[in-house]
């Protein structure tokens, strides 16, 4: 559990009755107001550095010799270098690096582009081929041959054989593809470098240069549509692509997301019998038993346990719910005791004791249902299902009058699991100011923005400065090309990898990354990942606040909290404005076009776009603010609504009631919407422990 350190700017806005007051101008007002205080370059870095900017004029052009003045007076070149004033810039620039020697390569770099602006091409020519002389193998000598190619296409030849990964050299192969498109040799160095390169490469070299492209070509072409993803084309490209297990595996899920059922599974049967050894067929085997019906389905649950136990627990878990549904539930009842028996400590098992557990105390029988749930913490303490064990207990002890106990176990929910959507539930049972299912969509909440980044884990003493400096581009190149050179990156460098996606607006990568890196179990990564963990700018990166202005605006017109509203935004598209359904909902807030035409309708918006960020959270926010009011501001129905639509919400009310709403969420019957609310809330908590001072100071208090 780590602790909210004082890394903040002051209060930034109180929503909804506040002034909205954004990142940059707080810090800007921050700055101002204080006296007596050194101001830092990297301050005056953020949001990005001006020229008119008399603070950072003031630090450059001082007297004393110091990191600050170094560092502002290479802030103040850039953004003179931006306005194309290379005359200026090198005034910053020359004689920096005795005093900035961390960072000569790049003053050595800009100042041959300063030169360059000035048309002194000798000179900026003489001082870029001093850099790739200096720094030979390595990626500062690849973007020393990018600028030298401008006067000398030999270098880009250069650089093109010597580092075909670095993102400058995919640009000069796309410059001279641009200028002459017939050369298939380069689109193949694109496409074998960057398998993500677009889909325009692959669909030319397929188009025109099919019958010249090997199965490695194919592998790269196959992997771009994977990763698209553009199901349809992966199957034609890893039809041709090398067979190996990773290929087949992808082809046959392509298949089967292409609703080709019967080709799906003659390719799953196909990887099993090729590769049967490989950690593919276990996952092939349990595709075919999802794709099959009832005994067809066993037969192949039944061979994967047989012949891969370590992947039997789940298998176990498939065919004792297959059996219930048969009517057969004694050996329905067998099938789970093999799992209990041999594989107790599984996420199935913990998964099944919480079924047993749950459908005790619905039967009123309290002393079982706490008996199968404090065998959970027990033997799954870690499992995904040990929260919500822990919080029921709260509950249950609750209810049978054991107060203190049940605060033991509220508090521990918040301790041990304290990212949860069931630590907020404790929150809320401890008497905690965080808003509940009944009034936490118009709760007011105060909400600080750190004024520090996230810092990278890992990466050169160079990349760490230029990244200090907020000079995104130059280190997002770096560290790709730092990162080419290392055989395999850590949790570490991965993680760095994520928080700099987020620096190019990539929210839904640098999320995928970091959900990811569970998956890593060799002992290092683990180790790495639990320090990570424990790190506020682990958190602050899987929950950034991106749209702060938009978001607060539109929910204090629509008299919304903000954090449900984000928490929301997060679940539905990653902050991703362009991301589009499969059954066609667009935007931040996937709206259906349906839907956002009708609440248009009523702001009188005629002209919007669903992948406009400020038009989706306009339209978005008001369509939430209909559905809280539809179910009189209870944000559980809301949120539920949101997902299953109100039809599905109705009939649930009708069908559980809402005596309890833990129970309701519990007994939702759609695993999707109950997954969605528990994570909607959960990520509300998330921010609301993030960005709030009185419920982080609350929790810290909790955890000492």
């Amino acid at each position: 559990m780590f602790k909210i350190s004082g890394k903040f700017s002051k209060a930034l806005f109180l929503v909804p009755a506040g002034l909205i007051v954004l990142l940059g101008i707080a810090i800007a007002g921050h700055l101002s107001s204080r006296s007596n205080v050194p101001i830092t370059a990297e301050e005056l870095a953020a949001p990005a550095p001006k020229i008119d900017d008399p603070q950072l004029s003031q630090l450059a052009n001082s007297s004393t010799n110091s990191l600050e003045r170094s560092r502002a007076r290479y802030l103040l070149a850039m953004s003179l270098l931006k306005k194309y004033q290379g005359g200026q810039a090198l005034k910053q620039l020359n004689g920096l690096e005795q005093d900035y020697s961390t960072m000569q390569p790049y003053i050595w770099l800009k100042q041959g582009r300063a030169l360059q602006l000035t048309n002194e091409l000798k000179s900026a020519s003489e001082i870029w081929q001093k850099v790739a002389k200096t720094y030979k193998n390595s990626p500062i000598e690849a973007e020393a041959l990018y600028r030298l190619n401008a006067i000398d296409p030999k270098y880009g030849d250069q650089a093109i054989s010597q580092y075909p990964d670095y993102p400058l050299s995919g640009d000069i192969l796309r410059d001279r593809l641009k200028q002459n498109p017939n050369q298939p040799n380069l689109l193949r160095i694109l496409a074998d470098s960057n398998p993500n390169a677009s889909a325009q490469i692959a669909n030319t070299l397929i188009k025109q240069y099919s019958n010249q492209l090997t199965a490695k070509d194919w592998d790269n072409i196959a992997t771009g549509y994977w990763q698209q993803p553009d199901y349809q084309k992966a199957i034609l490209a890893y039809g041709k692509a090398t067979k190996n297990p990773t290929n087949l595996y992808r082809l046959s899920r392509s298949l089967q997301l292409s609703n080709k059922k019967e080709a799906a599974k003659s390719q799953y049967l196909n990887l099993v019998k090729t590769f049967p050894k490989s950690e593919e067929a276990p996952k092939a085997l349990l595709r075919l038993s999802k794709l099959s019906q009832n005994q067809e389905a066993i037969g192949y649950l039944d061979r994967l346990i047989a012949q891969y136990p370590q992947e039997s627990a789940q298998a176990l878990q498939e065919k004792a719910q297959i059996l219930e549904k048969l009517g057969n539930q004694k050996s329905a009842s067998d099938t789970y005791q093999t799992l209990l028996k041999k594989y107790p400590d599984s996420d199935p098992a913990s998964e099944y004791r919480w079924k047993m557990a749950f459908r005790f105390s619905q039967k009123g029988d309290l002393k079982n249902a706490i008996a199968w749930a404090t065998t959970i913490l027990d033997q799954n303490s870690t499992s995904p299902v040990a929260p919500k064990a822990s919080y029921w207990l709260g509950k249950w002890s609750k209810q049978q009058g054991s107060n203190q106990r049940s605060e033991q176990f509220f508090k521990q929910t918040i301790v041990k699991y304290p990212q949860s959507y069931y630590a907020w539930r404790s929150a809320v049972n401890l008497g905690a100011n965080v808003g509940d299912f009944n009034n936490v969509g118009l709760k007011k909440v105060t909400v600080e923005i750190p004024q520090q980044d996230p810092q990278p884990a890992s990466g050169s003493i160079l990349f760490k400065e230029l990244f200090k400096l907020r000079q995104w581009s130059d280190a997002q190149r770096l560290y790709q090309g730092e990162m080419a050179a290392k055989k395999s990156p850590d949790v570490n460098d991965l993680f760095t990898g994520a928080i700099l996606e987020t620096k190019k607006n990539h929210f839904m990568q640098a999320n995928n990354i970091i959900l990811d890196l569970k998956k890593r179990d060799f002992p290092q990564d683990q180790q790495q990942l639990q320090s990570l963990r424990e790190n506020s700018d682990y958190w602050y990166t899987l929950f950034p606040f991106p749209y702060q202005e938009e978001i607060v605006s539109n929910s204090q017109k629509n008299k919304l909290n903000p954090l449900l509203v984000t928490a929301l935004m997060r679940q539905e598209s990653a902050f991703q404005p362009d991301v589009k359904s499969p059954v066609g909902a667009v935007g931040l807030m996937q709206l259906m076009p349906a839907t956002a035409k009708m609440v248009a309708s009523q702001i009188k918006l005629p002209q919007y776009s669903l992948v406009n960020p400020k038009d989706n959270i306009a339209l978005g926010t008001l369509y939430l603010k209909h559905t809280h009011e539809h179910y009189k501001n209870d944000s559980m129905l809301a949120v539920a609504s949101y997902n299953a639509g109100p039809g599905n919400v109705s009939k649930w009310i009708k069908q559980y009631g809402l005596k309890d709403h833990d129970a309701f969420v519990e007994k939702i019957p759609f695993e999707e919407t109950q997954k969605y609310v528990e994570a909607v809330f959960g990520n509300y908590w998330n921010y609301l422990r993030l960005y709030n001072p009185e419920v982080a100071g609350w929790i810290n208090k909790i955890s000492s």
